[in-house]
């Protein structure tokens, strides 16, 4: 019985551990907004920036969900050219802005 019962809790705290780190995996990437990797349909903005960047953190913030991001230390292959942070490109327009921009 005591064998059945820890196998049991064990079996609920893998669980929960998988729900905490999807949900945590969902705000790192972009939360509201477009998951990181999407295409960007639908989104107004693309943005292309790093983790560590604050500036990426506060255009992101700013764009309150309209945008995708792409991190460039997880695809590279996304982020060719690109050599400051962030860029956010409009997805209609196609211009591009360097830099925190807190009016797009």
């Amino acid at each position: 019985m005591a064998k059945n019962l820890n196998t049991k809790h064990v079996l609920y705290g893998v669980v929960v551990c998988v729900i905490i780190y999807a949900l945590y995996k969902s705000h790192k990437s972009g939360g509201g907004g477009a998951a990181s990797g999407d295409d960007g349909a639908g989104a107004d903005f693309t943005v292309y920036g790093t983790e560590w960047c604050g500036y990426t953190t506060k255009q992101r913030d700013a764009l309150s969900g309209r945008h995708v991001y792409i991190d460039c230390d997880m695809d590279k292959d996304k982020c060719q050219g690109i050599n400051s942070f962030p860029v956010t490109v409009n997805n209609v327009t196609g211009e591009k802005h360097k830099g925190f921009k807190p009016n797009l």
